[in-house]
């Protein structure tokens, strides 16, 4: 007390008290954060309140007094070094700091309710050098937005994120409100990376999610530093899920669509989609996942649904379960390493190719011509199966059956090549062509009947089976018997 009852002055380390507020307010029993409050009479029917929190920052808030009580008018929040009065109605934030944990702030918000809002922050210029939010980290951050009403106009700068959005404040049909995004950019984040997050931040079965619905357009997408193209977005919150109502990833060289659910929260979260992928160049698009050796052209189908453990952004291998099929146009497969390209190096017959080359130079060459890929797949637990799979080429038919682990890298295939031998007519009857059309086309027209009566016999007598196991980076080859199901004609029987 300053000799008088209207000014008082309090000061403490706070060592021994728990803060339990989200970061960066929280604070341990044995830290020391030393708070001071301060209160000034600045008029008759004003007072100042001051408040400074360690090196987080400063609040001070100017009120009016009347018989009635303290109504709190201006007051502005400076954190780090910058200091300041209020000097517009409402609350004001400005300044600088490490740590944010604003899905904390934000559960915690849900959990105080929203009663009376005698002062409604007004605006808010910050920098952040690590937001978390929706479980994923924003590093170097700028936020700038003002207020409008109810709603939010927004703008945002930083590593993962540059653009600008508005967030509408919550109403009948959408209690957690609503995002929208319009970005020139936006980087997929890290995990949340805060050291210790707030443990009021998770949702409990039954509680219905504070979190908003979201529509973000990203004209430039990128995951894991690969770019991707545009990115739109379309959620919905429902209890404590996220309906997701339309997700579309488009580039030159496809498009992804996709509408699913993220079951946000249970004790383990789920994500399901189901999802069309329409490809125009299978090369280019797989280059822009990192495999840019992969396939030359080739148009693609892919159409199937998907469901894994964890966030959409978390795309987790081990609980991945579904079924798709696919159905491509012409392309090459390109000499790769099966350790790179993961599956396609199967898919490509590399292994085939690096232990039996002997036997299919004029197959395989470098890498595998095919005029289509088509299949069914199934996945059990990050295991792909599949009894259909076939690839035809102008060299070769193969059928693919068996089961590779995408988790683990490994496979269990079987194979079966059938060389392409008389798809045309043959050397000799080629050279005839030349000589004499007419005898020529007889000749080459009666030899490629006589072949497709006996079911393609110098096919089948070149045709090879094989069992591919171990890890895609080494992959085991074997050749097995194969068992000759085709039946003589009758009439030319040894």
């Amino acid at each position: 007390l300053n000799g008088s009852a209207s000014n008082v002055e309090v000061d403490s380390t706070l060592k021994g008290a728990i803060v339990d507020l989200p970061i960066p307010a929280r604070k341990s029993a044995t830290e020391s954060m030393p708070l001071k409050i301060e209160r000034r009479v600045t008029a008759p029917d004003r007072d100042m309140i001051a408040a400074s929190y360690g090196r987080l920052g400063r609040l001070v808030i100017d009120r009016r007094l009347s018989d009635s009580g303290a109504v709190a008018e201006r007051a502005l929040l400076s954190l780090g070094t910058m200091t300041g009065e209020p000097e517009r109605r409402g609350l004001s934030v400005r300044g600088e700091v490490d740590a944010v944990d604003f899905d904390g702030w934000l559960v915690l918000k849900d959990q105080l309710g929203t009663d009376a809002d005698e002062l409604p922050l007004s605006g808010l210029d910050v920098s952040v050098g690590m937001l978390d939010v929706f479980g994923r980290g924003f590093s170097d951050l700028h936020v700038s937005a003002t207020r409008a009403g109810s709603d939010w106009q927004f703008d945002l700068r930083g590593r993962e994120v540059a653009g600008t959005g508005r967030w509408q404040a919550a109403a009948p049909g959408r209690p957690g409100g609503r995002l929208t995004a319009r970005l020139q950019r936006f980087m997929t984040p890290e995990p949340a990376a805060l050291a210790n997050p707030t443990p009021s931040a998770k949702l409990e079965n039954g509680v219905t999610s504070p979190w908003p619905a979201i529509d973000i357009v990203a004209d430039s997408f990128t995951a894991k530093g690969h770019e991707l193209g545009k990115l739109q977005l379309l959620a919905q919150p429902s209890d404590t899920d996220w309906r997701i109502e339309s997700v579309t990833l488009t580039n030159d060289d496809g498009k992804l669509e996709a509408t699913g659910w993220w079951h946000s929260g249970r004790r383990s979260q789920q994500t399901e989609l189901d999802a069309k992928l329409d490809v125009r160049d299978a090369g280019g698009y797989l280059a822009r996942f990192g495999l840019p050796d992969a396939i030359s052209g080739a148009s693609a189908q892919l159409h199937g649904q998907v469901a894994w453990a964890g966030s959409p952004q978390d795309f987790d291998y081990p609980s991945l379960n579904g079924k798709f099929n696919i159905d491509t146009g012409p392309g090459h497969f390109i000499k790769l390493d099966p350790g790179m390209g993961k599956l396609l190096g199967v898919l490509s017959l590399q292994s085939l190719k690096r232990r039996l080359s002997f036997d299919y130079k004029d197959v395989f060459g470098e890498g595998f011509a095919f005029d289509e890929l088509t299949g069914d797949v199934r996945i059990q637990d990050g295991v792909m199966k599949s009894d259909n799979l076939k690839i035809t080429g102008p060299a070769a038919r193969i059928s693919i059956s068996g089961e590779a682990d995408i988790a683990r890298e490994t496979q269990n295939l079987k194979i079966h090549v059938l060389p392409t031998l008389s798809s045309g007519l043959s050397l000799g009857a080629a050279a005839l062509m030349f000589a004499n059309p007419i005898v020529g086309a007889a000749i080459g027209a009666g030899s490629l009947l006589a072949q497709k009566a006996l079911s393609d016999p110098f096919e089948q007598m070149f045709a090879s089976d094989y069992v591919v196991s171990g890890a895609w980076s080494d992959p085991q080859v074997e050749r097995t018997k194969r068992v000759q199901t085709a039946e003589p004609v009758d009439g030319l029987r040894r």
